[in-house]
């Protein structure tokens, strides 16, 4: 089970559970950049391109946007973590303001189970996935690959045996996403400013008449989609020796008890 550290005693109560649950813990985290325009992406039938990069013809079958600070995947729960956001001004400049998010940190016991929640800004309907959680730090590399069609959230949820080789110490843990269109589907995907759409009759000519000019957005084509996460933080602790709840509460309650006994006068 994850739990969110808020306060000292939350924390306290979960050292003295055994074995410890994992526990995800936010503090200050870094800056990320303030823009507004989209990134689309659209799941399309029948895909026609003129020059291999402007839409000629096809039938959209879904699509989604996402702002251009977006990552698309992110490898730490949504709620708690990555919607926490807050602008932070830095000047009277209204462009020089920034937006700061609250950065969780996984902690575990060594020979704990491994408990990762990601989460997505967006997903299509219908498409097969991949999703790769790695942990690692400057000397070494873990991988897990969860894969499937249609609800990702088996591989967004994750519980793994902590390898035996994972020691106590600081590591990193990302999530990357992969979409990969069905079969007669392609994506094409495009950003709404960097990428123009011509229109007529200022479009480029792709052929000998001056009818044939090439009308539409410019974009890219693809039968996959990556998205990879920011770095986390991953924490492995030594086992934790405090006792557990039960046997702390006996220890605790039979010292309170011999406090408590009157002494006999000796005679």
């Amino acid at each position: 089970m994850t739990a969110f550290r808020h306060a000292v005693p939350v924390f306290l109560l979960a050292l003295a559970a055994a074995p410890a649950d994992a526990i995800v813990s936010r503090r200050s985290g870094g800056a990320i950049g303030t823009d507004s325009f989209n990134d689309t992406t659209k799941l399309v039938q029948d895909l026609q391109l003129y020059s291999g990069t402007i839409f000629k013809s096809g039938t959209t079958v879904d699509m989604y946007s996402l702002n251009s600070f977006s990552l698309g995947v992110y490898a730490v729960p949504a709620a708690d973590c990555w919607n926490n956001i807050q602008t932070v001004v830095l000047s009277e400049d209204p462009y020089a303001s920034e937006l700061r998010r609250t950065d969780c940190d996984y902690e575990f016991n060594q020979g704990d189970e491994l408990e990762l929640t990601g989460s997505l800004d967006k997903f299509l309907d219908g498409v097969a996935w991949e999703l790769t959680w790695t942990i690692g730090n400057d000397i070494k590399q873990w991988e897990w690959l969860f894969s499937g069609d249609g609800d990702p959230s088996s591989g967004l949820n994750v519980k793994m045996a902590m390898p035996g080789d994972l020691g106590v110490g600081d590591y990193w843990v990302d999530l990357q996403l992969r979409m990969i269109a069905p079969d007669g589907l392609d994506f094409f995907y495009y950003s709404n400013i960097l990428d123009p759409e011509f229109k007529y009759p200022n479009c480029p000519q792709v052929g000998p008449n001056p009818e044939d000019l090439a009308c539409g957005q410019v974009g890219h084509a693809s039968d996959i989609r990556d998205y990879r996460s920011r770095r986390e933080d991953l924490h492995v602790f030594a086992s934790s020796t405090v006792p557990v709840p039960g046997t702390l509460g006996l220890l605790l309650g039979g010292g309170l008890l011999l406090l408590m006994t009157p002494r006999r006068a000796s005679r």
